[in-house]
């Protein structure tokens, strides 16, 4: 599992090395994690079966050239990443990409599996392009 350091002694090495960690912008206050009257899971990711819940969202990963957007669904049963896409832009195209090729790695039954997805607006437009 590795060695445990003193959180000094690594800030200390990282500078001399001359290299600094990512730092993450705080969080949105005032945010309640409860369910929503659109959400059909109730804030429960548990699934009794492959391709029953899957989920998606986009992350942002900033690199030296820019920024890059990630989106994935993820099967909750199984707890993999089962489609994903990776563009310059966060637009509706990612995540149509990430969930074109998770139904074409799973190929699940018509109306069997629920999709979960953050409040984006373009994992939702994705969302009903897909049902459509």
């Amino acid at each position: 599992m590795g060695e445990r350091v003193n959180r000094k002694r690594v800030e200390r090495l990282m500078r001399e090395a001359g290299i600094q960690g990512v730092y993450r912008r705080r969080g949105r206050k005032n945010l309640v994690n409860a369910a929503t009257e659109e959400d059909l899971v109730k804030r429960d990711f548990t699934a009794s079966r492959p391709d029953r819940l899957w989920v998606t969202d986009i992350t942002e990963h900033p690199t030296r050239e820019g920024k890059l957007y990630c989106a994935a669904v993820l099967d909750c049963f199984s707890r993999r990443i089962i489609g994903r896409s990776i563009e310059i832009r966060q637009d509706t195209e990612l995540v149509v990409n990430a969930m074109a090729a998770a139904v074409a790695r799973r190929a699940p039954k018509r109306g069997a599996t629920v999709l979960h997805s953050a409040h984006d607006r373009q994992v939702q437009a994705a969302s009903q392009q897909a049902v459509d």
